[in-house]
């Protein structure tokens, strides 16, 4: 598939461009890509085929196109329909129905970051309860800004239902909360009832700018901050909550995964981690992202599908290997599993639904895909705790 590209007036020619996002439709028939030519497509997931271009980011600069951040998938939809959105690196959002032919059929009043012209990192809708709410994490508004703090971040909420007869989609904001730093990751709970996030500088931002070292958990029909954990983290990559929503974790670009549970963090900030792991440091002596994608892995089957545990994580690190931890294990026991994933340091690690198939994307443009011995999953449901040693040669 290609079609993301620009026409640079000043030059005169087609460029290629970065794809920042691509996600599978809930209906799992399309799939839709943003990328920094400033444009949302949809694409057949069967046939490859370009179905619909929507360029709705107008460019401040002629020949600097604004780009597509994130994309972002309504997933449980109550009317099972096919909706989405994007966002823009200048705190632009949209929100898009989309029907049987994969065109777009009704689109939402344009929303945007109010203050400044701001990047939006993160996108996302909720989940169970929540499936109608839309929360963006955007970073400091521009330097030329007038408007305050230009290191200051900004976790955004949405709601379908704020207008009782809505000619559109619905979706407008019903509250905001600004933070110290950039937001640079967030993630829901299973539930949909809370949504956490992490910081860093911001994305043209000054070198020595990075986050605060805190990840934060907001209850999202309040929009209010409830719970707070000290990572030390100044660039957080990644943030997520574990299915059972008693954990959460922080990957940051120094290859570090900390783990805080939920249960026993206390109102105000806590700085006292359950874990904290490490993936090496890269050999070639180059920075490089750090951890960049995280799994909840199963450690039992029911009736023959992978069910999530708390138990288990996979993650993928700046030194090329997939590792796996054991949560109820102590932390210097932690570490069970390693798979060198052959692509140097990992951009991303992805599974297939029943997780039988992992796939490791590197720095480099390359894809594996490796085939999982289902007797990893099988031991753990007769052990409580594998270690590394054991598990060497299973992939």
């Amino acid at each position: 598939m290609s079609g993301h590209e620009y026409f640079n007036e000043r030059e005169h020619i087609f460029k290629s461009v970065t794809v920042n996002d691509i996600k599978w439709s809930y209906s799992k028939k399309f799939l839709y890509s943003g990328a920094d030519d400033g444009k949302a497509m949809v694409w057949d997931a069967d046939t490859g085929k370009l179905l619909d271009t929507i360029d709705d980011y107008p460019r401040s600069e002629p020949e600097t196109p604004v780009g597509v951040q994130r994309v972002a998938v309504m997933e449980d939809s109550l009317y099972h329909e096919d909706i989405f959105a994007s966002c823009s690196s200048e705190g632009g959002i949209n929100v898009y129905k989309v029907n049987e032919d994969g065109k777009v059929c009704m689109k939402n009043k344009a929303l945007a970051i109010q203050g400044a012209k701001r990047c939006i990192s993160s996108l996302s809708f909720g989940h169970g309860f929540f499936w109608d709410c839309l929360v963006a994490g955007a970073e400091g508004p521009s330097k030329d800004s007038i408007n305050g703090d230009h290191q200051q971040g900004q976790i955004v909420f949405f709601d379908a239902n704020a207008v009782a007869q809505p000619t559109d989609l619905g979706f407008r904001q019903v509250g905001y909360r600004t933070l110290p730093r950039s937001v640079s990751c967030l993630a829901f709970s299973a539930s949909g009832e809370f949504v956490i996030c992490g910081t860093s500088g911001r994305t043209n931002g000054e070198e020595d700018e990075n986050g605060d070292g805190i990840v934060r958990i907001f209850d999202v029909k309040k929009a209010k901050e409830v719970q707070s954990a000290v990572t030390q983290h100044e660039d957080v990559n990644l943030v997520d909550f574990s299915p059972c929503g008693n954990y959460i974790i922080s990957c940051s670009h120094t290859n570090e995964i900390t783990v805080f549970d939920r249960r026993f963090l206390p109102t105000k900030r806590s700085d006292r981690p359950l874990h904290v792991w490490k993936h090496l440091d890269p050999e070639d002596g180059e920075c490089h992202v750090g951890i960049t994608s995280a799994i909840w892995w199963p450690t039992f089957r029911q009736q023959g599908l992978c069910t999530s545990s708390q138990a288990m994580l996979m993650t993928g690190g700046g030194d090329g290997y997939v590792r796996m931890w054991d949560l109820r294990a102590a932390t210097e026991d932690a570490h069970v599993w390693a798979m060198d994933g052959r692509v140097g340091p990992i951009a991303r690690v992805a599974a297939s639904p029943e997780l039988e198939h992992v796939f490791v994307g590197g720095d480099t443009g390359a894809v594996n895909v490796f085939t999982i011995d289902q007797g990893i999953v099988s031991r753990y449901e007769r052990e409580p705790m594998l270690f590394l040693d054991d598990c060497e040669g299973d992939h």
